[in-house]
């Protein structure tokens, strides 16, 4: 039987024999090293890795020549001092050992260049340290130490330094003049100052250290106060002030900050030291808990205050301190804290034990205070002083010169300052240049300003006041606008916003506006759509948008290679504002499809995704041909965003059972585990069954071994999605950081052959779906991913992280030779054999052959995912830096009013052929009013209908349906399409044309509408702006017989699709929300049903039929004498119709524009509203007067309606009527000739249809009694109801007059 001793044995002998300088006796169970290596005193390789070695013995000392010696992997808990004779030692791996010490002789080691000591459980270094002046390398990782000996450095080689996962709360100030190239101190405890400047890197660190020479210790704490609106938080912070009391103290919006200082509570260790606190008076109204938690930071003092009389419950006092929890982790310290408790009082009621044994160590005392009286105030500060003494950061010390800079900055009354006055004032202190930075960001870090100094466009501004900060935010989320318009901020409205007169508001000046903008992006708050809007992902709709449920229902066809994967999240508590931070997080693949639950989301080609909320479970259905990767990158994005957001929530992933109609989910991890076992099935812990393993795991990728170029060449012979998504999965793989921990130093880079027959190396920008070779890549082009070329140079890449410099040759010289033999005519010829390897001088940044690459232009960016990438720059302004948003200087509408129809052409719909409308002339007012009148069949609702398809858009028309949408094509002369556009009147843009097509289906039936009308995809273009202004103005149509709910129904509530507010005008059975609707609303429409009384008292007066007023405290119409209830169904219908759209109109103007609409300020209604048979089932009293009364009241209002009353004919100007007619070429247009206001019916229908059809016939007897020369009854008409002035009514009275006397004169001709 061969045993490990025979093999060891047997390797020795060969060694011996050959004299071979290299001995690997790896992985061989010896417990000791043999005795007859120490015979061969010419090795210079030693490899006992994994040996279970438990010392190393002192006949080590004999083998002199030794240059490496790999000794990882085993049991070592003593090593021999006589490793100190290996002069010519340069190599030593001693890493995944048990040992605790190193002998200080191992410090003689003068040619040493690489350390690994690696997870051992070593407590200190020795102090010699220092004499190792050749080292490069050293690897510390995983230990124990606390402390690092001063001769470190001495150093001076030393390029790559890693010491993670140890006990380091300082550095050795000697450290300072040491320049690494790679470090990494991840994983210690931290000095507060220390922590936050290794978030800069080491240059930073050693700034810091250089400062630290001459420092004070520095006593401050940040004290922050939340719980509910109205509990007395501000009012506590100024009883900790010793301030007066104020009475009836208005309510916070946003943060307040104050500062006070109370005494160190150990007198004696501390005596006459100061704790300075900086407190955060939170405000408690819900819109601002997930920005709050912004500044919900480590190191600070928690105070949730709550009032007794409202209850435990109602503070929700057990919710506060669960998101100070997930927001801090478990070592939040919070004071709960009950208010208005005097000395006599209430006193609070709340469950102390059972508060404790949830949150533990976290909840430091229970107190009971009044900050009128004072009561309990000092045991309060007492509390609070003893408490914030155990931070950790008390008493650290902070560079003099630092703590000066910081004061002095405190001291100025600006609320933001230029970069430049901060750097005069650092200047002054002497401070060096690498300082001025690291200060800036250590003040950010701490609280004291917010600054970006990475960030294009805000790196040159510092907020000194982040409550003026807050409160900006602030506006936008409470902005009524904003939050009707779904979340959709227009950057036109910005001066409304932030340069408002409102006295209890601050005024942002104008051109800071775009930093506000920029500073919302880095927040995660907002982002941008195209260049004039924003979206605030907390405040998209509630509801579900109806895109969403046709895509869940959607089948597949046995011929789509996509298929369905699912994966579930489940949180162990509600993430505040998950959902809106993953919106703008995901905002790459966005649809425009999002909800307060949820997202659709589309990574071309890649797949698509649904994102849903439901309860504490995040589900996501990715739909694709290869939907892994598109999972991989949402799991990614969503751990990173919990990981950095919430560190004290559990997330655990799932996969749901494969069993349909099954409940269950089975844990990722576990299945991976039971996989790792070579098990194959798992039960479902819901319905028993067992499943496959295997087919469960397909969420997560497998990491392939190494990406050989003949497994991705065959990617690019294909144009099948799943080939890319796999390639691009491989790729994303190697840049994974859980993959490898210095993948932020990952790099891809093409080797190609120059005439001086030298390697010309050029690197490649990682934007995945967008890979290019940065000298080759044409921005102004459409760089696509899935093209022959540059993937099959992809494919002669190979990606490398950091890894050590000795072990680099080996594994570059097998791959280069791979390389070469998989493409010889492809890659240039190249002789491995011959190459001098020796040459090769990496230093942490390798290529196929382990070059140094260099930075080559790119960008080190972090992507959603918490993916490091190197990308251009271009890649980095479009998708991660792009710098700060440029607002126009005048407003889109400055006269209110933004847009106009001005005609419309119809081509192939309904009994349309071909016809342009005009709608109106350039001369008239803003509120434009048009009538279409003809006969039945003429026209006049189809061009309505048109008119609406347009303004909606190609998405959003599709949804009236494909039968309906069918029927209006018309099928003449083998033409299958309708086209339809109109010219529309941009104030302060011009004229601009929107278009649709709808294009009938092969089965003659059913159409769609396709996205192929002008600018429609371009989600820049000027038509794609115009409907989206549009959609902040009333937009509606109301058809001839529109039904009235009288329920409360959920689908025109607060937030619905447009669609909906036209579907009356299609579907003779859709309905509107009438007053009864209204009314079973409840209290949330008492607005709406005031701005309809008013409007109602507008155009009703008490001497016309209709009028309003008060009935038994409640709101009632008159008709005649009777007196009905707004509620009431006994109404003539005429009225309940028109008081019907009127209540839809009020209802949607509150939707839309809640602040105007609230203040009924209807000059500031605006918008087009599209009413078929305006006339209908209306009295003729009204008809005469309705226009009329309209155009009053709605001044900004475009109008476009269809009658068949001559009554409401004579309410329009010549230039306001279209008159369609049949002629001998189809519909056509008769021009008005005359101006018709104040004809009487029998001269109206006379000029309507001719006087064949009037003199002596059917109509003759209409006015039969009317007498021209009735004063009284003209000038009615003529005024209609008061609505003119008198002047324009005596114009109108002398035109009648003639008109009359020429009329008069014709009868006595003839």
């Amino acid at each position: 039987m061969i045993t490990p001793k025979l093999l060891a044995q047997h390797c020795i002998e060969e060694c011996r024999a050959n004299r071979s300088t290299s001995l690997d006796l790896s992985e061989l169970s010896l417990g000791v090293i043999p005795d007859g290596v120490f015979e061969l005193p010419w090795l210079l390789r030693l490899d006992v890795s994994g040996c279970g070695l438990v010392e190393i013995p002192a006949a080590i000392g004999g083998l002199t020549e030794l240059r490496i010696i790999d000794a990882s992997n085993n049991r070592l808990i003593k090593l021999s001092r006589r490793l100190g004779q290996l002069a010519k030692l340069t190599h030593l791996d001693l890493s995944s050992n048990e040992l605790k010490l190193l002998p200080s002789e191992l410090c003689k080691l003068e040619r040493l260049e690489f350390l690994d000591a690696n997870s051992n459980r070593l407590e200190f270094l020795p102090a010699e340290i220092g004499n190792l002046t050749s080292l490069e390398e050293l690897y510390l990782n995983s230990n124990n130490l606390s402390e690092l000996p001063s001769s470190i450095g001495r150093l001076a080689k030393l390029k790559d330094f890693h010491f993670r996962s140890n006990q380091l709360k300082s550095l050795p100030l000697e450290m300072a003049r040491l320049e690494f190239l790679h470090c990494d101190f991840t994983d210690n405890p931290w000095e507060s100052s220390l922590k936050h400047a290794w978030g800069w890197g080491w240059d930073i660190v050693a700034v810091h250290l250089r400062a630290l020479s001459n420092s004070e210790k520095c006593y401050e704490a940040k004290l922050v106060l939340v719980g509910e609106g109205n509990v007395g938080k501000t009012s506590l912070v100024a009883a900790l002030r010793e301030e007066s009391f104020v009475e009836n103290r208005s309510t916070t919006h946003g943060i307040e900050l104050r500062s006070f200082g109370l005494e160190h509570p150990e007198h004696y260790e501390h005596f006459g030291v100061q704790l300075r606190f900086n407190s955060w008076d939170f405000g408690g109204q819900a819109v601002y808990r997930i920005t709050h938690q912004f500044f919900f930071s480590r190191r600070s003092l928690f105070l949730v205050v709550w009032w007794p009389r409202e209850g435990v419950e109602q503070n929700d006092v057990e919710g506060w301190i669960e998101r100070i929890q997930l927001r801090v982790g478990n070592d939040a310290r919070v004071l709960v804290v009950a208010s208005h408790c005097t000395e006599h009082g209430r006193v609070p009621r709340i469950n102390q034990e059972a508060l404790k044994r949830r949150f533990g160590d976290i909840i430091v005392g229970f107190h009971a205070v009044d900050s009128r009286e004072m009561h309990n105030i000092d045991e309060l500060k007492t509390a609070i002083a003893q408490a914030a003494s155990q931070l950790p950061q008390m008493g650290e010390p902070m560079p003099t010169s630092w703590q000066r800079v910081r004061e002095e900055i405190r001291q100025l009354n600006d609320v933001q300052v230029p970069m430049d006055t901060f750097r005069e004032v650092c200047a002054k202190h002497e401070l060096e240049e690498d300082a001025i930075s690291a200060l800036a960001n250590l003040m950010n870090d701490l609280g004291d300003i917010v600054y970006f100094s990475d960030a294009e466009g805000l790196s040159e501004t510092m907020i000194l006041n982040p409550e003026w900060l807050t409160k900006a935010i602030g506006y936008v989320l409470e902005d009524q606008q904003t939050n009707a318009d779904a979340g959709v901020l227009a950057w036109n409205r910005l001066h409304e916003i932030w340069s408002s007169d409102r006295p209890d508001r601050e005024d942002y000046p104008r051109d800071k506006h775009p930093f506000f903008l920029r500073l919302m992006e880095q927040f995660d708050i907002s982002f941008r759509l195209g260049d004039s809007n924003s979206l605030v992902g907390q405040l998209v709709p509630a509801r579900e948008p109806p895109e969403v449920e046709p895509w869940k229902d959607a089948a597949q066809s046995d011929d789509t290679p996509s298929k369905d994967l699912v994966i579930v999240c489940r949180l162990s508590a509600d993430a505040p504002g998950l959902i809106p931070w993953l919106i703008v997080r995901t905002h790459w693949y966005s649809q425009n499809i999002h909800w307060q639950n949820g997202m659709l989301l589309n990574h071309a080609p890649h797949g698509e995704a649904l994102i849903e909320l439901v309860g504490r479970n995040l589900q996501i259905t990715i739909r694709a041909a290869y939907p892994t990767y598109f999972a991989d990158i949402l799991k990614d994005t969503v751990d990173f965003l919990i990981n950095n957001r919430w560190p004290g929530l559990n997330s655990r992933w799932a996969v749901p059972c494969s069993q349909k109609g099954c409940s269950g989910l089975l844990n990722l991890s576990v299945l991976k585990t039971r996989q790792q076992k070579k098990e194959t099935e798992v039960s479902c812990p819901e319905c028993g069954e067992d499943l496959v393993i295997n087919d469960l795991l397909e969420a997560v990728p497998v990491a392939p071994d190494e990406i050989e170029p003949d497994e991705l060449l065959p990617t690019f012979r294909h144009e099948s999605a799943s080939h890319h998504s796999r390639f691009a999965m491989a790729l994303r793989f190697l840049r994974k950081p859980n993959q490898h921990p210095n993948a932020g130093e990952s790099r891809y880079v093409t080797c190609l052959p120059t005439d001086s027959e030298q390697w010309m190396y050029r690197g490649w920008c990682q934007m995945p779906g967008c890979e290019h070779l940065v000298t080759d890549w044409d921005p102004n082009s459409n760089c696509v991913f899935i093209t022959e070329h540059p993937p099959i140079r992809m494919a002669q890449t190979a990606i490398y992280p950091s890894i050590p410099k000795f072990a680099l040759k080996h594994a570059a010289e097998n791959r280069m030779k791979k390389l070469v033999a998989k493409y010889q005519g492809t890659m240039p010829e190249f002789d491995a054999d011959e190459f001098d390897w020796d040459e090769v001088e990496p230093t942490g940044n390798f290529t196929i052959h382990g070059l140094f690459l260099g930075f080559m232009d790119l960008c080190k960016v972090r992507a959603p995912d918490g993916e490091y990438l190197w990308v251009c720059d271009e890649h980095r302004k479009l998708l991660f830096d792009p710098g700060l948003p440029e607002i126009p200087e005048r407003d889109v509408a400055p006269d209110g009013r933004p847009f106009s129809l001005s005609s419309v052409r119809i081509q192939n719909f309904r009994s349309i052929d071909d016809l342009t409308i005009p709608l109106h002339s350039e001369s008239q007012l803003p509120g434009t009013w048009t009538c279409l009148a003809g006969i039945n069949g003429a026209g006049k609702t189809a061009i309505l209908e048109a008119i609406s398809l347009v303004m909606l858009g190609p998405k959003d028309a599709d949804l009236i349906g494909a039968k309906r949408l069918g029927r209006m094509v018309r099928q003449v002369g083998g033409k299958r399409r309708s086209e339809l556009s109109l010219e529309v009147d941009w104030s302060g843009v011009g004229t601009v044309k929107l278009s649709i097509s709808i294009v009938l289906d092969k089965n003659g039936k059913d159409a769609r509408v396709p996205s192929t009308g002008d600018h429609d995809d371009d989600p820049d273009g000027l038509p794609h702006q115009l409907r989206l202004l549009a959609r902040k103005h009333l937009f509606l149509s109301y058809g001839a017989t529109p039904n009235l709910s009288d329920e409360k129904d959920g689908s025109d509530g607060e937030g619905a699709e447009i669609v909906e507010r036209q579907r009356t005008l299609f579907q003779p059975l859709a309905h509107i929300r009438g007053v009864n609707a209204l009314l079973a609303g409840g209290e949330e429409n008492a607005p709406i049903l005031r701005t309809l009384v008013a409007m109602i008292s507008n155009l009703f007066k008490k001497d016309d039929c209709l009028s309003v007023q008060k009935l038994n405290s409640h709101e009632a119409l008159t008709f005649g004498d009777l007196k009905l209830r707004l509620d009431s169904f006994q109404l003539p219908d005429g009225y309940r119709s028109t008081i019907g759209w009127l209540a839809d109109l009020c209802s949607e103007w509150h939707r839309i524009s809640p602040q105007a609409a609230a203040e009924n300020d209807f000059e500031k209604m605006s918008g087009l509203v599209l009413v078929d048979e305006i006339d209908l089932h209306l009295h003729p009293k009204l008809q005469w007067d309705l226009v009329a009364k309209l155009r009053r009241l709605l001044k900004n209002v475009q109008f476009i309606v269809t009658t068949h009353s001559p009554m409401v004919l004579t309410s329009f100007d010549q230039h306001e009527l279209v008159l369609l007619e049949q002629k001998e070429d189809g519909l056509g247009i008769r021009p008005a000739d005359r101006q018709i206001i104040g004809f009487t019916m029998n001269e109206v229908y006379r000029w309507l249809l001719g006087p064949e059809h009037v003199a002596g016939g059917e109509f003759a007897m209409l006015d039969s009694s009317d007498d021209p020369n009735d004063q009284e009854l003209v000038t009615r008409l003529l005024y209609q109801s008061d609505e003119v002035g008198a002047e324009e009514a005596d114009s109108r009275l002398a035109a009648h007059n003639r008109l009359v006397q020429a009329k008069q004169d014709e009868q006595a001709a003839e």
